[in-house]
């Protein structure tokens, strides 16, 4: 009866998940978590004293986010119930921009310019100045080795065994929310990013 009563509480779901982010190789945005080394502290392995320190969601679109520090452990003292708005503004990815006098974090510029965020990123992963990664326009996209099509690249997860491929260093640095310099890097180098494993496909 117990195991029905916390399998139906609405925090069960949220507590699920944080703990599987952290510590299962198999879920598809462990490298994010568990395998950046991100944990859930001991007292939250429990699910009763999880619901005590966060108490109930303020309404059903709050979720759980890391604050203030985003990059530290699940813990009573570094979590909030947050909207999507202020967990896309903590983002560790997202950092604070200066434009047109104003200091907003890219997201935020998105939003009030009305840009669309991917399109706007890719602009930047591409080196284009921010007037123009702002603009509502299409800017073509580069030729010679910025061509997605002639950069396949395969990401491997050697402890889930998965394997991705994606095109380009714009889309591998989206996907591991690394640069294109940290993921062209990577590839010279060799071994693991972000849990994965990058290497070039060479097409002929």
């Amino acid at each position: 009866m117990k195991k029905i009563l916390k399998t139906a509480h609405p925090l069960y779901r949220t507590w699920r998940s944080m703990k599987s982010r952290c510590n299962n190789p198999n879920v598809h945005n462990y490298f994010r978590y568990g395998g950046a080394g991100v944990k859930v502290c001991k007292r939250w392995e429990s699910f009763e004293l999880f619901c005590k320190d966060m108490g109930a969601k303020p309404t059903p679109q709050h979720s759980l986010d890391r604050w203030p520090n985003k990059k530290g452990n699940y813990s009573p003292k570094n979590c909030r119930w947050a909207t999507s708005e202020q967990q896309s503004n903590n983002q560790r990815s997202n950092l604070l921009i200066l434009y047109r006098g104003k200091i907003k974090t890219f997201a935020e510029w998105c939003r009030e310019l009305g840009i669309n965020y991917k399109c706007a990123t890719s602009r930047k992963f591409r080196g284009y100045p921010l007037e123009e990664v702002f603009r509502k326009v299409h800017i073509p996209r580069k030729s010679g080795k910025d061509n997605p099509k002639s950069n396949k690249i395969e990401l491997y997860n050697p402890i889930s065994k998965k394997r991705k491929v994606v095109y380009g260093l714009n889309e591998a640095a989206l996907f591991l929310n690394m640069t294109r310099a940290g993921v062209n890097r990577a590839i010279k180098e060799g071994g693991k990013r972000r849990g994965f494993i990058i290497r070039k496909i060479l097409t002929i």
